[in-house]
């Protein structure tokens, strides 16, 4: 008796905590080949496996990744890509936000000359966002020039089922 006495407002505390939601950054992970050549005629300069996208043709072509986002309303974004260039060619990335009309309200460019797997982050500078806004990352890929995988954040309650948030 005495053991259930001293338990019980251990478990309601328990309950309570899982009770209320989590406010910490959410973060999804997509892999490359969830990227899209960004002009159909250049879809034969890539290839794709599950994990990541390479261009595979002779010259710079570009792809289109694409970020989702659970809330509406504003908060801060983590977005980065986690990337890879060949033989010390310039590989850029750039984070787009757009509004719900497709007019863009913040550009944050990235870029490397690595040949092993480097991560490009985008929060460094001031990421602008609008309600019901898109978001992608466009990078252009050198000849060997990869997307291994890209990510994005989001910070507070992105995990609610009250239909507001989505």
């Amino acid at each position: 008796m005495k053991l259930n006495r001293l338990l019980m407002p251990f478990a309601g505390l328990a309950l309570i905590s899982l009770a209320n939601p989590s406010h910490a950054v959410d973060y999804k992970i997509y892999p490359g080949a969830a990227c899209q050549p960004l002009f159909g005629s250049q879809a034969a300069l890539f290839r794709s496996d599950v994990n990541q996208i390479v261009n595979v043709g002779a010259s710079n072509a570009f792809v289109t990744c694409p970020l989702e986002r659970d809330r509406i309303e504003g908060g801060a974004l983590d977005p980065g890509a986690r990337v890879r260039s060949s033989g010390g060619a310039l590989l850029t990335c750039t984070f787009f936000s757009m509004d719900q009309n497709g007019v863009v309200v913040s550009v944050v460019n990235r870029s490397t000359r690595a040949s092993s797997a480097t991560p490009l982050i985008f929060s460094g500078g001031v990421i602008n966002t609008a309600p019901a806004g898109s978001y992608a990352i466009r990078c252009q890929l050198p000849p060997g020039g990869m997307v291994i995988n890209y990510s994005n954040g989001e910070d507070g309650n992105t995990d609610s089922d009250d239909g507001l948030n989505h």
